[in-house]
């Protein structure tokens, strides 16, 4: 809903939020019914690796008994994706997009080169055609807008008065922390004074959670990450296309909460913390797909062949 949202309220020049509330911030980029357009690249980011792989999944169990389904899922994965790359250049958010062209990529590569069976050329004619597509909405668009703010970000750029203050914060303060959602009270002893505006946010999730949990809690939540990762690896199991695309949305996650704060926006969050969930489900099982189809045409053909080997009762011969 976001995508299409945010791309049709862009294109009609809709300078309001759901038609109710009036956009104050970021005239002239795409938004959706976010404020910051940089949440709003991001949440477009996050979840197009999971509906891309679910689409996918469905196409990939039904599509041999009903192919309509693959086509309609194809058609769908196109738009979709070409609808996310236009959200993504008219948000003009510079590590959204880089980091939304980043998910598809290893999207595309994860379905399409790993487990779509097709000869290579028409893997890399399905690959060429979504580039093509991607640079038809970007010319379309126009990239002045968004490659003009990368230009902007080598000169003044309030995340790096922001990110050097808080290392002069007491000791005691980084190793302990001061507590979650005090950021912005305890930031306040060295705000650096040629910033205009007041930071709420550090703009970074992993310097804001070191002011508010100390190196103890940075600790805690690194041992935590290695451990799932360690986990993930041990498993021999194929994985589920879902946890596949979980684990694309975590990584675009963890690289745009490099310099803003998507976790502290309950939408955000909220799909980061669902694609967790998604690894960690044990009962997402690895066998769909051409295998599934394939253990139900054996175990078809086999049932054929007992009733074919079962000896005729003279009663039914008699019938």
């Amino acid at each position: 809903f976001q995508t299409f949202y945010g791309v049709f309220a862009f294109l009609a020049g809709q300078e309001t939020i759901i038609g109710i509330w009036p956009k104050l911030y970021y005239p002239g980029s795409s938004t959706g019914s976010f404020v910051n357009h940089n949440h709003y690249a991001n949440f477009v980011a996050v979840t197009l690796p999971l509906v891309v792989s679910y689409l996918y999944m469905r196409a990939e169990k039904h599509g041999q008994q009903q192919p309509i389904i693959t086509v309609a899922a194809v058609f769908a994965i196109l738009i979709l994706t070409a609808f996310s790359i236009f959200a993504l250049i008219s948000s003009t958010s510079r590590m959204g997009a880089a980091v939304g062209g980043l998910g598809i990529v290893l999207t595309f590569f994860m379905l399409v080169v790993q487990r779509v069976r097709l000869h290579l050329l028409l893997k890399l004619l399905l690959i060429v055609i979504t580039i093509l597509i991607g640079l038809m909405m970007a010319s379309f668009i126009g990239l002045d807008d968004i490659l003009s703010r990368y230009e902007r970000a080598r000169g003044y750029d309030m995340r790096w008065q922001i990110w050097p203050a808080i290392f002069e914060l007491p000791t005691s303060m980084l190793l302990l922390g001061a507590g979650g959602g005090t950021f912005l009270d305890v930031f306040l002893q060295t705000h650096p004074p040629t910033t205009p505006k007041t930071a709420d946010y550090a703009h970074n999730d992993y310097l804001q959670f070191l002011v508010e949990y100390g190196v103890l809690g940075i600790t805690i939540l690194v041992v935590s990450a290695l451990h799932l990762v360690v986990l993930q690896f041990k498993n021999k199991n194929k994985r589920h296309p879902l946890q596949a695309a979980a684990w694309i949305s975590i990584l675009v996650m963890a690289l745009h909460c490099v310099i803003d704060f998507n976790l502290h926006i309950p939408a955000n969050a909220f799909i980061f913390w669902f694609s967790i969930g998604l690894i960690l489900n044990p009962k997402l099982e690895s066998t769909l797909g051409p295998k599934v189809f394939e253990k139900k045409s054996s175990t078809n053909k086999r049932r054929k062949r007992r009733r074919r080997s079962q000896p005729i009762s003279p009663r039914s011969r008699h019938i």
